[in-house]
């Protein structure tokens, strides 16, 4: 269902608009997010490309579940405990909630599959800012080109498709 709008034009004619939808810049930052880290992750001339793989598509999950938020009208945003009528602000903008508090409120029962790929992404995102490099970091890899297959597959089912 589209959301729209009346405008009266002049005499008695009804014009009706389809409102713009609010969530699709997201959608597409979720997007190009992912295409980003698939292609550093494709490219073995870029320098630590496994690193900016698993940023990007930790970056396109967040990118992507707040556009579910904007479509369904919730508020991801954080409020002062002290005054909760005022939002808790970082450098003048308002604090959103992280990749970890959105999968929890998006899926509260952690048998999701794709919040098991979210969360997978959020553990692997902690273990590059903490600079991980093991033995382990290629197979974790190869199960993150899985969760570039889960956002894309979320991009069409939820989302729907460019308009």
């Amino acid at each position: 269902m589209v959301a729209t709008t009346q405008h009266r034009c002049s005499g008695n004619e009804v014009v009706v608009v389809a409102r713009p939808r609010r969530h699709w810049p997201m959608v597409e930052a979720s997007r190009d997010a992912a295409s980003l880290a698939v292609r550093l992750y494709g490219d073995p001339a870029e320098v630590r490309s496994s690193e900016g793989f698993v940023v990007h598509m930790h970056l396109a999950w967040l990118y992507l579940l707040h556009a579910e938020f904007t479509r369904d009208g919730a508020d991801y945003r954080y409020w002062r405990r002290d005054n909760p009528r005022r939002l808790d602000k970082v450098d003048g903008e308002a604090r959103r909630w992280e990749l970890a508090r959105s999968a929890k409120e998006r899926w509260p029962n952690s048998e999701v599959p794709c919040e098991r790929t979210s969360t997978f992404f959020i553990g692997l995102q902690n273990k590059v800012e903490h600079r991980f490099a093991g033995d382990q970091h290629g197979r974790q890899l190869a199960r993150g080109r899985l969760g570039t297959r889960a956002v894309r597959q979320r991009h069409c089912s939820r989302l729907g498709q460019r308009p």
